[in-house]
């Protein structure tokens, strides 16, 4: 999707017309999707789902801790990722719901 927008955006600064249809068959994307991203709509911070409720950087805190511990053997399954980001959440004192499945 990203090659075929920057191809689009080549063609417009070297003065050309560029096709959508001919682009989406080129690059094997749907032509309303390459449209929408080529207009700039196609750009949404977050679509479905709840909220995070933990803030970026704590969450990044977090994303580190899991793969310290990845790396020094020690895998955790998804219920153990779950019950950490539960106690991060209760140790940095964050008291939004973070959902049922959670603990």
């Amino acid at each position: 999707m990203r090659a075929a927008i920057e191809e689009y955006r080549q063609i417009i600064e070297g003065g050309g017309v560029p096709q959508l249809r001919l682009l989406a068959r080129a690059w094997t994307v749907p032509k309303s999707t390459l449209q929408r991203r080529v207009k700039g709509n196609g750009h949404f911070n977050n679509t479905m789902g709840r909220k995070p409720f933990l803030p970026e950087k704590d969450e990044a805190d977090l994303e580190e801790m899991i793969a310290t511990l990845g790396k020094r053997g020690f895998p955790l399954r998804l219920d153990d990722i779950r019950k950490l980001a539960f106690q991060f959440a209760d140790f940095t004192q964050i008291t939004k719901k973070a959902g049922y499945r959670c603990v």
